[in-house]
Order: C-alpha cells, then structure tokens, then sequence
C-alpha cells in the first residue's frame, strides 16, 4: 500500500496490520484505541491524524510528517520514530515513550542521556 491516499479515512471494524503504508497520504486518518501491529509509515503524512489511545508494536515512524497529530494516550514504545528534532517530539505530547526513545530525541540536540 505504499503512496495509498486515505486522507480523511473514518469507519468501523476496518485495521491494517503488517502493511507497508510508507508515503501514504493519511491526513485526518482516524485510528483511535486501536493496535497497530507490523505498520510501515515511513515519510507518511499522518498529520492532523487522531492516533489516541493506540498501542504500537513492531512499527516505524521514521520521517513522518506529524503535524497536528493526536497522540493522547498512546504507547509507542513498540514504534521506531527514527531521529525527531525537538520540534517533531512536541507533535507527540500525552503518549508514552521508552528511555531509548527519549535519548534519541535527546541525542538529536546534543545532550548525551548517562543511567
């Protein structure tokens, strides 16, 4: 499914599980309270997109365009965000990251996370 438009895609029962949607067109995507599993989002545009309440697990994120996003709620621990700028990491406020995760964010301004 990769460049797929699903702009504005609302509805009940539908999931996508183990797809490659890198480049897909999905402003307005509403996915909330499910787990997404196996997703490819690569440089997707997910802004606006009201990820709320959704469990990641074994996904990626790298390059995607956030913007306006919702992410209340979320766990994307399970989710490879690539290299956020600060900027970017804002996008994500209310979900739960791992310490990994924040040291990436972190190491992307230049201060080293020491345990």
């Amino acid at each position: 499914m990769t460049g797929a438009g699903l702009n504005g895609l609302r509805g009940i029962g539908y999931s996508f599980s183990q797809c490659n949607l890198m480049l897909a067109r999905c402003k307005g995507l509403v996915l909330r309270g499910r787990t997404l599993e196996g997703l490819r989002l690569d440089e997707a545009d997910l802004a606006s997109a009201d990820l709320r309440e959704t469990v990641w697990v074994e996904s990626r994120l790298r390059g995607a365009n956030l913007v306006n996003a919702k992410f209340g709620g979320a766990d994307l621990r399970g989710v490879d965000l690539g290299e956020l700028e600060l900027q970017q990491a804002g996008y994500l406020r209310g979900a739960t990251i791992s310490p990994t995760q924040a040291g990436m964010i972190l190491g992307s301004l230049g201060i080293t996370v020491a345990e």
